[in-house]
């Protein structure tokens, strides 16, 4: 360590006179360095030169960085947590700042969304593959989304619709898990929360408070508690006929003692039975033994059930706008019914309706056709059942021409 030490001192003296020689004496001096050391030249002291930052190298462009980074290297939840400590500093109006510092915000929230999404899909996935944790971790999600009420008057209507597709989708997990023979692990907990939001929003959004009541009636509960759940289910009534319909089939197929066959009859039953004002009536009249029921709420039951009449054709339409119109049409179609069946015509045009509004001809012109003609136009549906024919065909052959005419009348002329 000292020969070292007097080794970098004779070092340090000699570059320092070298500063003070002539060129030749350096020259010699560099001769005799080599020589002994092999030294090449005399040592040069560099000063770093500090720039200044770029304007555009700002806070904002930092995080975005920051969460670009994170997002690449699929660190996703890392990339949440950096972005809710700091999304109080974005403004609502990105419109007042200067286009950088909006590209960089824009930046911030495409990666925190991509992050997002990419999170919520593989939880799902862990889900759906009978992980508990992430079932319980997108349960509470969609309670504390149901959870979100206002009382601003301006807002109710956004809000219930907001309420009942979050409703729905909360449904749609559920029953999922279901299908794949998959028990949701609500705790006693999440079950009270959920009787606790449906009681505070039954008044103000019935049809989100019928489902968040059917959601409990598909979890595994002990045979009584399940009683319980269906008893409560029976005195609520939502605001829109097709809800109940959809709850009412999804908790018919998911009952062990209920085949899909039969579930799907009662399906039928319950569109076809719609229109007619007995059915929610008679149920309301019967809510008036209810104890718990007040006056003023049996009232505005009636009134609703009343209100909730449609024809079937309406509720078809209906049901197709709702956000679980392909996994109802999922459910469906797996079921076969015997051509004698006497529910199988009306089996048949549900299936064709509800192809037919999501603009599915294909696969409404081939339930259209296995009913006659005669019966679609007891259902006043023959205008549906040309255009999905229409729709599909290229050419048309002389039966085609046959079929169409006795739809609409003769449009031979038109078609040949």
């Amino acid at each position: 360590m000292l020969t070292r030490l007097i080794q970098s001192i004779f070092f340090l003296c000699i570059c320092t006179s070298l500063q003070a020689m002539h060129k030749n004496q350096k020259d010699i001096v560099h001769a005799k360095l080599y020589e002994k050391y092999q030294i090449t030249e005399t040592p040069q002291n560099y000063r770093p030169v500090i720039q200044p930052l770029d304007d555009l190298l700002n806070r904002s462009k930092i995080r975005a960085n920051h969460i670009k980074d994170l997002h690449d290297m699929n660190q996703h939840q890392r990339a949440l947590d950096s972005y809710e400590r700091t999304k109080h500093h974005t403004p609502e109006d990105l419109s007042i700042l200067k286009p950088e510092t909006q590209k960089a915000y824009r930046s911030i929230q495409k990666f925190y969304r991509s992050s997002k999404n990419i999170i919520e899909k593989s939880n799902r996935i862990n889900a759906f593959m009978g992980d508990k944790n992430s079932q319980i971790l997108i349960a509470e999600q969609y309670i504390n989304k149901l959870s979100n009420i206002t009382d601003a008057p301006e807002l109710l209507e956004t809000i219930k619709s907001q309420h009942c597709l979050e409703a729905y989708e909360f449904l749609d997990f559920t029953t999922t898990l279901n299908d794949r023979n998959i028990s949701c692990p609500l705790t006693d907990y999440h079950d009270r929360q959920l009787v606790a939001l449906r009681n505070k929003i039954d008044t103000i959004n019935p049809s989100a408070a019928y489902i968040i009541q059917s959601i409990r009636c598909l979890q595994p509960f002990t045979e009584y508690k399940k009683k319980l759940c269906y008893n409560n289910l029976s005195t609520m009534i939502p605001e829109t006929a097709e809800t109940e319909i959809i709850c009412q089939f999804f908790i018919n197929y998911g009952d062990n003692t209920l085949s899909p066959q039969d579930a799907t009859k009662k399906f039928i039953a319950a569109v076809n039975n719609c229109g007619n004002n007995t059915t929610q009536i008679t149920k309301t009249i019967s809510n008036c033994k209810n104890d718990t029921l007040s006056p003023q709420d049996i009232a505005e039951q009636l009134k609703r059930s009343v209100r909730n009449q449609k024809k079937s054709a309406d509720i078809i339409a209906a049901i197709a706008e709702t956000p679980l119109i392909s996994k109802v049409l999922q459910k469906l179609s797996s079921v076969t019914l015997d051509s004698n069946d006497p529910f199988a015509p009306d089996f048949n045009y549900i299936l064709a309706e509800l192809h037919s509004n999501n603009e599915n001809y294909t696969q409404a012109d081939k339930f259209y056709k296995k009913n006659t003609v005669t019966f679609l136009k007891e259902k006043k549906v023959q205008y549906h059942a040309f255009k999905a024919s229409i729709a599909t065909s290229q050419s048309f052959t002389k039966q085609d021409i046959s079929y169409l005419s006795s739809l609409v009348g003769n449009v031979y002329n038109q078609l040949k």
